[in-house]
């Protein structure tokens, strides 16, 4: 699987995606590599970990407020970028969702006030903030500073993203309003990427590349909500390959590790039983390469009948994070509904636009 449950808080499943794992992993070596001292790599990846535990209650600041107007949220993946709270819908109500994103930010600033006044009550005027041989509380101080600062840049996939679209709704209809809100945020991804150039610092590119794609595919749901008409069919992708239940992990490896495919159907006789990730075949490839594909699946399946509406389709994509979705008919698997087909879809379905007018006599048709 792709993520572990590791806690369960106010009756939401807290997971930690495998790559988190990498990130203290990381830090440790950095700490070891500039100290070589044991007892900084422990303090290092303590405060990493600790970071983490913000980073939880500033999604459980989301997860709590947007209880209060009925909307209730399946899990948190913590993934080393941040944390994602899977909630099942956006309030339509801008105020409501205004209060929802506002909850998150709030909560790291709290933290902050809560860790600066003990650092007050023990007469440490100005926290020394450092992230790593830096003093721990001062660190953490500066990190939910950080964390509520940035999550108020008004782009998408950021908290400011939509605190900018919910106060433009209040005003604007809402496909308006997030399409000024996801092209102020890639307006954003656009100065990120220039500063990643001038400053020589690759992670605003990476953060710029973030941000430029979280606002379109913000923008492209919204507006596709709105036309609403296409159903899950109509978007599917249909060049994928499957694995047989009985096919051994070291048999789906090879297969999987020449193949750019994520997600992999495991069909029998052209009925679904359920998917399997890559990562899962080829880490069961170098522990047990005769387990069969079968023993892999990541739970029951989840599926959407090819006749769904394309919104509601896009929406449950969105509820699995991205992970392709199964378009089945009558119980057989047509397709593939993933981010990449259902953007290629928005953007084939887009209207032309108009031809320019002819400037004189020489640009008419005859």
């Amino acid at each position: 699987m792709a993520s572990y449950r590791v806690a369960t808080l106010f009756g939401v499943p807290v997971r930690v995606h495998w790559t988190f794992l990498l990130l203290p992993a990381l830090w440790g070596w950095m700490a070891w590599a500039e100290t070589g001292r044991v007892a900084e790599v422990v303090l290092t990846v303590a405060f990493i970990l600790a970071f983490f535990v913000c980073i939880v209650a500033h999604e459980f600041g989301h997860i709590l407020t947007a209880r209060r107007y009925g909307v209730r949220t399946r899990d948190v993946v913590l993934l080393p970028i941040g944390g994602v709270a899977r909630m099942e819908r956006i309030p339509e109500k801008p105020s409501h969702e205004l209060w929802i994103t506002l909850a998150g930010p709030a909560v790291n600033v709290a933290i902050a006030a809560a860790i600066y006044g003990v650092l007050f009550v023990a007469g440490v005027a100005m926290p020394d903030v450092q992230l790593v041989g830096g003093e721990f509380l001062g660190s953490l101080f500066g990190a939910n500073v950080f964390v509520a600062i940035f999550n108020l840049v008004p782009a998408f996939p950021m908290d400011g993203g939509r605190i900018l679209r919910s106060l433009l709704a209040m005003k604007l209809d809402r496909p308006r309003a997030t399409r000024i809100a996801a092209r102020t945020g890639q307006a954003v991804a656009v100065c990120f990427a220039a500063g990643s150039f001038y400053l020589g610092n690759p992670m605003l590119l990476l953060i710029a590349a973030f941000v430029w794609y979280g606002a379109g595919a913000e923008n492209e749901m919204v507006q596709m909500r709105a036309r609403g008409g296409p159903i899950a069919g109509d978007a599917v992708e249909t060049r994928f390959l499957v694995f047989a239940p009985e096919a051994t992990a070291g048999e789906a490896a090879r297969i999987a590790g020449e193949i750019d495919q994520a997600d992999w159907p495991v069909v029998r006789r052209g009925r679904l039983l359920g998917m399997v990730r890559r990562e899962a075949v080829l880490e069961a490839a170098r522990t047990d390469p005769a387990r069969t594909v079968e023993r892999l699946l990541d739970g029951p399946g989840d599926t959407v009948e090819m006749a769904a509406p394309l919104l509601q389709a896009g929406e449950r994509l969105q509820e699995r994070g991205g992970r392709a979705l199964p378009v089945v008919h009558k119980g057989r698997l047509v397709g593939l509904l993933t981010v990449d087909s259902l953007m290629r879809f928005v953007r084939a379905a887009a209207p032309a636009p108009p031809p320019s007018p002819a400037r004189d006599q020489g640009d008419r048709l005859v």
